[in-house]
């Protein structure tokens, strides 16, 4: 059984529908894409998924339990945790200070200090800067902080918003990277990205939405040749050669 299931799952803002009837599973180790244009209603799915926002019909469930209603803090000490977009560090916290507040739930210091150490050796680029203001980091740097603020939380899921937005090329290559390497110790990704053929080099599988509907889902190499959808979500480079 998957970690987390969504199934039919809607959102509405008043009297617009934002996600229409959604269905989607995430399991460890796994990494999960959802494209889309903007105003698609992908952001909207994570933020119902996380308890951010009342889904107005369906169910999300997370191992055996239906956290449909759940409050979001609930929903993150279980192990779902989102690393927004934006990032949004606390900028003027040192990285480690930022760092130690993703695992503020976290009583155990023995603990908290073994979740540092396999930060660091995963961005040694943190470890080199933790006395550091988090604000002084480069886009990509701070990135990277997002991500260990929300392992520091131990997540069996991580929900990511558009990780790569306003990042240069090369950056963004490092950060699917390493979103490939946070997928290898067993946490499964539900990321939403604008950026598909960087998304799609890293995922397994993927939907696409359209006006809050999934208008293709499958493995990552049958959404990235689908003819239908190629040129309008990946661009004339996905098609060249």
């Amino acid at each position: 059984m998957p970690l987390l299931e969504v199934h039919d799952l809607h959102v509405r803002y008043g009297g617009v529908i934002a996600v229409r009837g959604i269905d989607l599973s995430v399991d460890e180790g796994r990494v999960e894409v959802v494209l889309g244009a903007n105003g698609a209603g992908k952001t909207s799915t994570l933020r119902a998924i996380c308890g951010q926002l009342r889904q107005s019909q369906g169910h999300v469930r997370w191992a055996d339990s239906d956290i449909s209603t759940w409050p979001s803090f609930k929903v993150a000490r279980a192990g779902l945790v989102l690393v927004p977009e934006g990032r949004r560090v606390f900028a003027p916290l040192s990285v480690y200070e930022n760092l130690l507040l993703g695992g503020y739930t976290n009583k155990s210091k023995a603990r908290r200090a073994e979740l540092l150490e396999s930060v660091f050796t995963m961005f040694p680029i943190l470890g080199e800067r933790r006395k550091q203001p988090a604000g002084l980091l480069s886009g990509g740097e701070q990135q990277m902080l997002a991500f260990g603020r929300a392992m520091m939380a131990e997540p069996k899921v991580m929900l990511m918003d558009e990780p790569s937005m306003g990042l240069s090329p090369a950056m963004v290559e490092r950060i699917m990277d390493a979103i490939g390497d946070i997928a290898k110790t067993g946490i499964g990704i539900l990321m939403v990205e604008q950026n598909a053929m960087a998304a799609l080099e890293v995922a397994e599988s993927a939907i696409v939405l359209e006006r809050g509907h999934i208008v293709l889902s499958g493995t990552a190499d049958e959404i990235r040749t689908h003819p239908d959808v190629v040129k309008a979500f990946l661009g004339d480079k996905a098609t060249a050669g």
